[in-house]
């Protein structure tokens, strides 16, 4: 983002602002100010955290569509990746092709490669153990409809 001329990052707009409104070097206003212009658009976030981690290792295992995870939320781009999965979703439902047929045995080790890069490796790996038990107890009751 940027504020005043100056860009601003996760930890320079927000993290520091915190500490120098606490210190009494900006007000309250332009604390919420930094905070705000921190992070460059709707439905984003600059750093590694879980809503970006989980959606990494979606695409990295298949389960989304390619570059949905980098593309900002409010952009063309991200709107046609969103028709684009309706489509897939669909052709997916009628060929009767489960997430067991995408993700094979490679893919969540291709995963845990991605997360040995994320700073945050304890946080993504418990994210992505529940993402594959959830996975499952989904689909096994769609199974068992």
């Amino acid at each position: 983002g940027e504020s005043r001329c100056a860009k601003l990052t996760m930890i320079k707009g927000s993290f520091e602002a915190v500490g120098k409104y606490r210190n009494g070097e900006i007000d309250q206003n332009r604390l919420l100010e930094l905070e705000e212009e921190s992070c460059p658009t709707i439905g984003s976030c600059q750093g590694m955290y879980t809503a970006n981690t989980l959606a990494c290792l979606t695409e990295v295992m298949g389960m989304s569509m390619p570059l949905c995870a980098t593309s900002s939320a409010v952009s063309s781009k991200k709107r046609r990746i969103a028709f684009e999965s309706g489509i897939q979703i669909v052709n997916l439902v009628k060929n009767d092709v489960k997430p067991s047929d995408i993700i094979d045995k490679g893919k969540p080790n291709t995963s845990v490669s991605l997360l040995s890069l994320n700073t945050l490796f304890t946080d993504s790996l418990i994210i992505l153990l529940i993402k594959q038990n959830m996975i499952q107890h989904v689909f096994l009751q769609m199974i068992n409809m």
